[in-house]
């Protein structure tokens, strides 16, 4: 496309150090390598402004920083300064390895909104129970206060057309935390855009205390149960 980037991928930094991103973006040029698309890659860091000098010495990354904490800002942020005509949300640990991109990419013309589901039908999702468990409780409370969002999964990988989420995230206050991801899906479904999950392989051992897991889910469940006394349905 001319004068436009393809795809804009878009990794939140918070806490992670710069080995770390430069593994990340390895594993993405090798990956992105071996595709027929342009590309540039957005490290959107966001709680403190320690990373604002890294030198990726590349053109096709670039730094963004807040000294605001969060990860929904760090979304926000590097969607609204994407280029690309898709955009892409990834963590730095790539926890699908690229199963879900790969899906993605199959078709992508037809849909405004992607979602690499963990509890897709077809996912291969291997994890440890508490976070399995508390994962299916995330979904069954959502299915109940938000039947019409039709979606098993709002909190893995995103991938969409910028124009429509710019759109959206100009319009509407966002959330700041992780909810960010719920509230971005939904406001796609709400306006009647076209969302689909795929599936994608999931092997993870937790990496936090299942004290933070609980304390995670339980701000999550009263954000959900805010949202939906608050806002226009």
């Amino acid at each position: 496309m001319k004068n436009e980037l393809d795809l804009s991928i878009v990794i939140p930094l918070y806490k992670e150090d710069k080995t770390e991103i430069v593994q990340a973006l390895n594993r993405l040029k090798k990956y992105l390598s071996t595709k027929n698309l342009s590309y540039e890659i957005i490290i959107s860091q966001n709680g403190s402004d320690s990373f604002k000098y890294w030198d990726f010495h590349s053109s096709l990354v670039r730094l963004l920083h807040d000294k605001e904490k969060g990860l929904g800002i760090a979304l926000k942020q590097g969607i609204l300064e994407a280029r690309g005509k898709y955009f892409y949300f990834n963590p730095s640990d790539i926890p699908f390895n690229f199963s879900d991109l790969e899906n993605m990419l199959n078709g992508y013309q037809k849909f405004d909104l992607q979602i690499g589901s963990k509890l897709h039908p077809l996912s291969i999702y291997s994890i440890c129970f508490r976070r399995k468990i508390l994962t299916r409780a995330q979904h069954f409370v959502t299915k109940i206060l938000f039947s019409e969002l039709r979606i098993l999964d709002v909190n893995g990988t995103l991938f969409g057309k910028t124009e429509k989420a710019q759109q959206i995230l100009k319009k509407n206050e966002m959330d700041s935390s992780y909810f960010f991801s719920f509230q971005f899906v939904h406001l796609f479904r709400k306006n009647n855009f076209i969302l689909r999950e795929v599936p994608v392989t999931y092997r993870k051992q937790i990496n936090k205390t299942n004290i933070y897991l609980l304390s995670d889910s339980l701000k999550y469940f009263r954000s959900l149960i805010y949202y939906k006394f608050t806002s226009n349905q």
